[in-house]
Formats: structure tokens, C-alpha cells, sequence
């Protein structure tokens, strides 16, 4: 076997398909983690790059064909990275449940040329400068959601690189950069990111604290590693004018809420405010087991 080849081999395939069914198990498992979640839809999309990829190899290198159908089917299946990352972007109430044919509208408007390439029998691979422009701008709008609360988000970056830009023949990258033996180590960087996601989840747990104010900033902190800064600052922005408007001294930052003291009735206020604006996110299970309830107090 050529291990710095580019060509699609049936045990590098094999490989790479073995150490994606495993990782697509313990996702699987993952799924009542997130159930009453907006981020059902992000989770399933997880599924699709997980197991396309490697399937791709492994079709390919069942079946030779020309390296511009190679490349085609090649950069379809890494598009789908991009999918949960764009499932993100829609996930709150209502919008959340229509956003999955926004997220697949999306993937078919970038795979149109390599599925001209594919389908048609003398069609030409090649990648207009829009789409490029697109694809790197969803692929680093990916990397800026997460990367001051998770840095590791660096790894999937560059495991969309490598799958998206690298592996296109018509991009006329150096052949150092398209061998076999890189293709599995992207594919394993692809396993552990997803697994590092998994277990991020699971550390994830409801923690009760001994005031009110310390369970409202361990809920924020939950809320951003599970969402990102996107949305983090969106749902910032909407307390802080709900704040302002009702005159509380209180402001949501980034490490949690700002204000020199508050008064019961105020803490109780601000819970409220907080809780109706996650509820567009998350379920009543998950601010409840976070957040001080009526019998609490």
C-alpha cells in the first residue's frame, strides 16, 4: 500500500470507516444528553461528515474512476463539515426545527459544481471564487464560535482545511499534502474532536451552588460551552437591554454577571429574565436543574 499516494486505497478506507463507526456509536449515545435541546439538529448533522467521508474513500476505492470525479466526490463528502456548524447557527425556537433544509439548501448550493463534475461524463471540476470565499468564511465562523471557550476547535479547523481545500486536485496543492497517511491522521484529528465535544457535554452537568448568583453564572458558563460566543452574545444582548430598561445595575459579560450588589427581590428578577430568554434554547428540565426553583427559596 502507498501510504503517501493520493489514490483512494481500500485499507486506509477501511481504517478510517472502522474509527468512524466507533465514534459514531458513542455519538449516537450522546443523543439524550441534548434531548429538549436546540441542539438536536447539530447533533444529527454531526452524523452525516462522521460517516460520509470515509465512506466516500471507501466507494472510491471499490470503484477507480478519473481524479476529477475522485476530487468531486471527495469535496461533497467534506462539505458536510461545515453542516453542524451551520445547524448551530439556527438553533433557537422556533426557527430551529425548519433550519435543517437551510443547512442542506446551503450544501447543495456549494456542491453544485462537483456535482456537475460527478454526474455529467466529460464535466470539469473547478470552484469559482464565490464559493471559495463562502466555504472559507463558514469554515472560520466555525473556528470563531468556539475557539476563546474550547481552543482545541483549532484541531477541526484544520481538518476542514485539509479535507476541503487540500484534497482538491484542481486547487493544484503540493501531492505532499494529499497522501494516505495524512488522511488518516485528519480522520483520527476528526474522531478525537468530536469525541473531546462528547465529553465536554457530558462534564456538562447541573450544579447546585449555594446562592442564587453563583447557580445564574454556572448556568451562563454551561449555556456558552454548549452553544458558542454567537449565541452567547445574543442572549447577552438581550439581558443587558432587558437590564437597562428596567433600570437594574447588572450586566452580563463573558465571565458571568457584573454588579456590585444585588437584592433578593432583584436576584429574583434577573433569574426570571434570564430563564425566559434560555427557554428559546434549552428545556425547563435544563434551567431547572441549574437554577434555584420557587421551592428553594
Amino acid at each position: 500500500m502507498n501510504w503517501n499516494g493520493p489514490e483512494p486505497n481500500l485499507t486506509v478506507a477501511a481504517i478510517a470507516c472502522g474509527m468512524s463507526g466507533v465514534m459514531a456509536a458513542a455519538w449516537c449515545w450522546l443523543g439524550r444528553r441534548v434531548r429538549g435541546l436546540t441542539l438536536i439538529a447539530p447533533w444529527a448533522w454531526t452524523f452525516v461528515p462522521l460517516l460520509a467521508i470515509p465512506t466516500c474513500e471507501l466507494v472510491l476505492s471499490l470503484k477507480p474512476t478519473s481524479p476529477t470525479v475522485i476530487g468531486a466526490w471527495r469535496y461533497m463528502a467534506a462539505l458536510t463539515l461545515l453542516c453542524p456548524s451551520m445547524a448551530l447557527l439556527g438553533a433557537k425556537r422556533p426557527q430551529h426545527r425548519p433550519w435543517s433544509f437551510i443547512v442542506l439548501a446551503f450544501w447543495v448550493v456549494l456542491a453544485l459544481p462537483a456535482m456537475r463534475a460527478a454526474i455529467l461524463p466529460a464535466g470539469t471540476f473547478q470552484l469559482d471564487y464565490f464559493r471559495l470565499v463562502l466555504v472559507a468564511s463558514l469554515a472560520l465562523l466555525g473556528l470563531a464560535n468556539f475557539l476563546l471557550i474550547h481552543p482545541l476547535v483549532l484541531v477541526f479547523f484544520a481538518v476542514q482545511v485539509f479535507f476541503l481545500f487540500l484534497r482538491v486536485p484542481e486547487l493544484e496543492v503540493d501531492p505532499r499534502f494529499l497522501s494516505n497517511r495524512l488522511f488518516l491522521i485528519a480522520e483520527l484529528s476528526l474522531c478525537v474532536c468530536i469525541g473531546w465535544v462528547h465529553m465536554g457535554v457530558i462534564r456538562t452537568v447541573p450544579i447546585r451552588h449555594a446562592t442564587r448568583r453563583e447557580s445564574l453564572n454556572q448556568a451562563w458558563q454551561d449555556f456558552r460551552s454548549l452553544y458558542g460566543v454567537i449565541w452567547s452574545l445574543r442572549v447577552a444582548d438581550q439581558l443587558n437591554v432587558t437590564a437597562q430598561r428596567n433600570d437594574w445595575q447588572v450586566q452580563l459579560l463573558s465571565d458571568g454577571f457584573l454588579a456590585d450588589e444585588l437584592t433578593v427581590e432583584l436576584e429574583i428578577q434577573l433569574q426570571r429574565a434570564f430563564e425566559n430568554i434560555l427557554r428559546r434554547f434549552v428545556s425547563p428540565e435544563w434551567i431547572a436543574a441549574r437554577l434555584f426553583s420557587g421551592k428553594q427559596e
